[in-house]
């Protein structure tokens, strides 16, 4: 399936994935301007029983992002052993992500490195470590109604990581991840001892969210406020 898909997302603008599950041993890569959809997270759904990142968008490392392309319909599978879900690299820019889930990973359902202005609607992660890293000056971007339950670790997390391609990068200033926009996210269930954990960032907005559900050790929110994080 891996090659076969491959092929595809290199040949193709758009690439539709049907009905069914297509296991994969090795991470997929979309290039820049390039898009890939499904029926809908529970019935196109992509899966793997190895321990690799399943979806990698952005694979270029330009000056200006990987820009433009849409991802939406589609599921992420990781069997409890992937590493990672949606690898949101190399400064993804004015890309829409719609209708996702990634669900089972053993690591972060989806992870955002330094992308900008890009817009995530209705994405859910579940039985994940960690639903969301959002990285290195990651900036202006919109999640509206996406849902995070049954973390194992933590909801979301922002930070910096100096040992991936966004951290440095010229235009930013390693300051976190900033101006990004939170609306009528959910945050629930699960062992998570954090829903919402901030280390590092600027003028965050989570608006009308809710952060419910947890064990009695849980944190709903935790934020390092030394950093400017809200």
């Amino acid at each position: 399936n891996h090659t076969a898909i491959q092929a595809a997302l290199d040949a193709c603008a758009v690439v539709f994935v049907p009905e069914g599950d297509f296991p994969v041993d090795e991470e997929l890569e979309v290039p820049e301007g390039h898009g890939i959809y499904g029926t809908g997270p529970q019935t196109s759904v992509i899966s793997t029983s190895d321990a690799i990142s399943i979806l990698k968008v952005g694979v270029t490392s330009a000056g200006a992002g990987d820009r433009y392309g849409r991802v939406e319909g589609i599921a992420l599978d990781g069997n409890g052993v992937a590493t990672l879900g949606f690898n949101l690299a190399d400064v993804c820019v004015q890309r829409q992500f719609v209708n996702l889930e990634a669900r089972n990973i053993a690591g972060p359902g989806y992870q955002l490195d330094a992308g900008q202005n890009n817009v995530f609607l209705g994405c859910h992660a579940r039985s994940c470590d960690i639903g969301w890293r959002v990285l290195n000056d990651a900036g202006t971007n919109t999640w509206i109604v996406c849902e995070i339950d049954d973390s194992n670790i933590t909801g979301m997390v922002l930070d910096n990581d100096s040992g991936l391609s966004g951290y440095s990068h010229a235009a930013f200033a390693n300051q976190g991840p900033s101006k990004n926009t939170f609306i009528g996210c959910l945050f629930e269930r699960g062992t998570m001892t954090k829903g919402l954990d901030v280390v590092k960032g600027l003028h965050n907005v989570w608006d009308k969210c809710y952060f419910t559900n947890y064990g009695s050790t849980s944190v709903l929110y935790h934020t390092h406020l030394h950093t400017g994080a809200l």
